[in-house]
Parts: C-alpha cells; sequence; structure tokens
C-alpha cells in the first residue's frame, strides 16, 4: 500500500487528494494543513471557470500545449458536477456574463474558448450597454465553482474514499522522510517559506461580498472590476497586486471596487453589504507542476509539486491535479488495471 501526504486544503489541494485517492491502487492518503473551508484562499475567490493563458494579467509561464489540456481536464471534471445531483451542494453551476477590455491587447491569446458553452465577440450595438472606456466585449456561458461550498464537498468526496486529514502547519518536508513514500505539495504562497521558492510571488487579491439578488450575469473587466454573482451573494472586485502581500483591508482599494462595480450596473447602489476579502494568489511563472527528489542528509523523498496558480487556481485545478496524480502514480510505479 503506498502511504502518500498531500500538503494544503485548498481548491489545489483537495482537487489532487481526490484525484490521487480515486485513481492510485491501495493508496492510503493523508491531507495536513493548517487553515481549511472556508478560511483558505480559495474560499475568497468567485470561482468563474476562465482559464487565461498570457497577457499581462496572467504570467502563467506554459506552454498553450499543456495548457489546453489542464483547462479541458478542469472544464470537463465542473462540466460533469453542474449537470449532476450534487451541482448545489457542490457550489457548482452554468453561469452566462459578458468579459470587456479596453485594450485589445489585453485579450488573452489563449483563454479555454474552446471549452466554453457560448464565446461570441458582442456587436458594436450590444457594446452601447456598457461605458464608453471598454472597445471589445464578448458574451461567455461558463461555470462556476464557489469554493465556500466546493471545498467542503471535495473534502466529503475524499473521506467518503477512505482519505485521512491532519490539521497541522508543515514546517518542513523533512518530516515526511522515512514515514510516506511520496509527498505532494499543494501549499501554495507557503512554498515561499516551505522551500524557499524565490519564483514564487504573491499577487494580492482584494473583493468584497454583497447581496444582490437580481444580479445574474457576471461581468469581468480588464479594469480592476469584475462581478459574480453567486448562490449566496455577489463577488464584487478586485484588484490583483503583483508581489504585494498586505492582508489588511484597503480603503482606497475598496472604494474604487465600488465605484468601477456601480458604473458597470448602477443597481448595486442597493445591494447589502456582508464582507469584504483579502488574499494572496500564489502567483509563479511557471506555475510548478513536477516532481523531485529531495535530499534531507541520507534520506531521499519523492515530492511532486503542484502550485503557483496565480487568479487561474480554480480554472486549472483539477487538470493539473489529472497531471500531478500521474507524476505520483510514476513515481511509484502504479497504475490501474486496463478497463478491458
Amino acid at each position: 500500500m503506498a502511504n502518500i501526504a498531500v500538503i494544503g486544503a485548498g481548491v489545489v489541494g483537495l482537487s489532487t487528494a481526490v484525484n490521487i485517492i480515486e485513481s492510485v491502487p491501495d493508496a492510503r492518503v493523508t491531507i495536513y494543513a493548517d487553515r481549511w473551508s472556508p478560511d483558505t484562499v480559495s474560499d475568497g475567490a468567485a470561482g468563474c471557470f476562465g482559464p487565461k493563458l498570457g497577457g499581462p494579467m496572467y504570467p502563467m509561464g506554459i506552454g498553450l500545449d499543456r495548457f489546453k489540456i489542464w483547462g479541458r481536464d478542469s472544464f470537463r471534471h465542473y462540466d460533469a458536477v453542474a449537470h449532476s445531483a450534487d451541482s448545489s451542494e457542490a457550489g457548482v453551476f452554468v453561469l452566462s456574463g459578458y468579459e470587456l477590455y479596453s485594450k485589445p491587447e489585453n485579450v488573452s491569446p489563449y483563454n479555454a474558448t474552446e471549452l466554453m458553452y457560448n464565446y461570441r465577440e458582442l456587436t458594436k450595438e450590444e457594446m452601447k450597454r456598457f461605458p464608453p472606456k471598454y472597445k471589445v466585449g464578448y458574451f461567455v456561458t461558463t461555470l462556476m465553482a464557489e469554493c465556500q461550498r466546493y471545498l467542503p464537498w471535495l473534502l466529503k468526496r475524499f473521506k467518503g474514499k477512505g482519505g485521512h486529514v491532519v490539521q497541522q502547519r508543515v514546517q518542513t518536508l523533512q518530516q515526511f522522510c522515512g514515514q510516506y513514500d511520496l509527498v505532494v505539495n499543494c501549499t501554495g504562497i507557503g512554498a515561499r517559506e516551505l522551500l524557499g521558492d524565490t519564483v514564487l510571488k504573491p499577487m494580492r487579491g482584494q473583493v468584497m461580498r454583497v447581496k444582490a439578488p437580481w444580479i445574474r450575469h457576471y461581468y469581468f473587466t480588464d479594469s480592476d472590476c469584475y462581478i459574480y454573482p453567486g448562490q449566496d451573494a455577489v463577488v464584487l472586485g478586485g484588484v490583483k497586486q503583483y508581489n504585494e502581500d498586505s492582508l489588511e483591508v484597503n480603503e482606497k482599494d475598496k472604494a474604487t471596487i465600488l465605484k468601477n462595480c456601480l458604473e458597470m450596473v448602477p443597481s448595486l447602489k442597493d445591494a447589502e453589504f456582508k464582507y469584504d476579502w483579502v488574499g494572496l494568489r500564489p502567483s509563479r511563472k511557471p506555475v510548478r507542476v513536477e516532481l523531485e527528489e529531495m535530499k534531507f542528509g541520507d534520506d531521499i523523498l519523492k515530492v511532486v509539486h503542484n502550485y503557483g496558480h496565480g487568479a487561474s487556481g480554480i480554472g486549472l485545478s483539477w487538470g493539473t491535479a489529472v497531471e500531478a496524480t500521474h507524476l505520483v502514480m510514476k513515481a511509484l510505479r502504479k497504475f490501474p488495471a486496463s478497463k478491458l
């Protein structure tokens, strides 16, 4: 029996743990984390599926083919959940909305458009509905995965397969030597301290949640303005502040968010404020999904890394979890039986 530890209980960590326990024969999988839902960075995200490759807003540092595989595997997973009886409990559902750009060059060279249910450019007449600073726009039908529901659902699925959990802050990977056959590192921004990864940078995010049940479409822009309706609240955002690590609510940012969102949807002036959120997205170029053998004295520990997704954590989490699971099987030389 393979004894495997997964570190991290955000969307990447839980997705990876579920994939491993459902794919690796006879695996005993344990998740180690000091923060669980609703206190992870993933819980603060709106959860819209729209991973984007390239452009100034999304430095991914990976090749197109690999990105497409991650996006495809993630979309297929969310699509299956959204059309299952678990949709409401999991917080995964179909949502339509608008993507608007003030600068055409900010449109990502590839943003998983071939996976969306609908992705079409807006006409000139349709663009008149929005502030004139936006020069190009698209109407999109995609998927939402609200992590405040989705993470508990993933954890329930993991435990239902016999998975174990440990509430613990991991200070060093050396503690796993001699106890586990392999460790999967999904620590997000925590990898800076755990591994001394200087390539990994924080991408500060700040949003506010309001009660506005009349908002039925989402709005995404390239000008620090987005509006995402969920089952319990509407997320108003936001900022992507690269290499900033303050976790305090910035009142200037909050005022800008509200101003931009009201400009987009004036009826939000009647929305009931719920709470603010600030978090640090783990941004790495390239996103790190790889197998490493780490040496601690005379001990060698096999480690699969899966972190650094930046603002595309939810959109790419299941896809990178699938790849990480393949790396786990490769390292352990364990593969599922052929279904002939």
